[in-house]
Formats: structure tokens, sequence, C-alpha cells
């Protein structure tokens, strides 16, 4: 429930344009790896397998921006795909 009242208000915030990005140094496989992770439990009590593919190299230099953000957004689209699945 927190989660949903969280994305609603970033939703406003992004409505009303005061949304303020980070710009910080994060490693986008490390990140991904993180969600896979979180994920792999709900999935799996689900019977639903996480695979995780990627050609990204494990030295790849790191992306600058909000990784907090972009990881809330790619775990909303795997939930979502996720349950589209069921």
């Amino acid at each position: 429930m927190l989660r949903v009242i969280g994305d609603v208000l970033d939703y406003a915030k992004l409505e009303s344009k005061s949304v303020v990005l980070e710009r910080r140094p994060f490693n986008v496989r490390q990140l991904v790896e993180d969600i896979v992770a979180q994920l792999a439990d709900s999935a799996s009590n689900r019977g639903i397998e996480i695979v995780f593919a990627t050609p990204m190299s494990d030295d790849a230099p790191p992306v600058l921006g909000d990784a907090w953000r972009l990881k809330t957004a790619l775990t909303n689209l795997c939930s979502n795909a996720s349950a589209s699945a069921d």
C-alpha cells in the first residue's frame, strides 16, 4: 500500500513539474541484478522463473542519472509484465 501511495505522490510531482532528478553515477548491470533478485522470490512463489541475460559487460562504465527512479520504473515494468503473464 505504501508503494502505491509513493507512486501517486511521485506522479503528482511529475504533473506539477517539481521533480528533481539525481545525477549520480551508478552501475546499470548491478541495478538490474538487484531488481531481478527483488522480484525473484515473489515470482517463484507464483511458479514464474526469472532469467536474467544481458550483453552488458561486468566492467561497463557507470551511468550518470537517477538510479532510484530508474529502478522504480524498471521494477514496475517487470511487475506489470509478470502480472499480465498470469
